[in-house]
């Protein structure tokens, strides 16, 4: 968490809810960060407010006053390309565990039931991540092991996941 006790953007304290780009940890009130990212992003990714950090940022984290409560994630913008198809990747967010990138749901489908190589880099892998927006930490990862689990809206992940920590 940053030193500061105030916000970066409109400078009054830091009280409530607040959110911070998850590429570093300078905080902000959570409206003037969604404000500044609408503003400021371009397809979905958006630089810091602060203008001595150069971090790039896709996903913000925000947090309530109430202690003890879990923090929430949010992306910068609402549509992120598929790396395959271009289609749009919505909630779930889900990617291979050997790179970075992010599928639609369709398009993990299809990589569940094909070679287990990414193709967008080539790399191999084992596992699916699934996060709640593109740029989150993983909530789970959905393993290859039998049987295969076709990954839509409706499909309950839990039975077939493990948690993350």
């Amino acid at each position: 968490m940053a030193a500061s006790t105030s916000c970066g953007i409109c400078m009054l304290p830091l009280l409530g809810t607040t959110g911070r780009p998850l590429t570093c940890d300078h905080e902000f009130h959570f409206g003037c960060l969604e404000s500044w990212s609408k503003n400021n992003s371009n397809d979905g990714r958006c630089k810091c407010p602060l203008a001595n950090c150069d971090q790039i940022f896709t996903c913000m984290q925000v947090k309530t006053a109430i202690p003890g409560g879990k923090p929430q994630y949010f992306p910068v913008g609402g549509k992120y390309a598929c790396n395959n198809c271009s289609d749009f990747v919505n909630s779930p967010a889900l990617s291979t565990n050997g790179c970075d990138h992010y599928f639609c749901s369709k398009c993990i489908s299809e990589l569940m039931n094909n070679e287990h190589i990414c193709p967008v880099d080539k790399k191999t892998y084992t596992d699916i991540k699934v996060s709640t927006c593109v740029g989150a930490p993983p909530v789970a990862t959905v393993s290859w092991n039998p049987p295969f689990l076709a990954l839509t809206p409706a499909v309950n992940l839990n039975w077939h996941t493990n948690e993350a920590q």
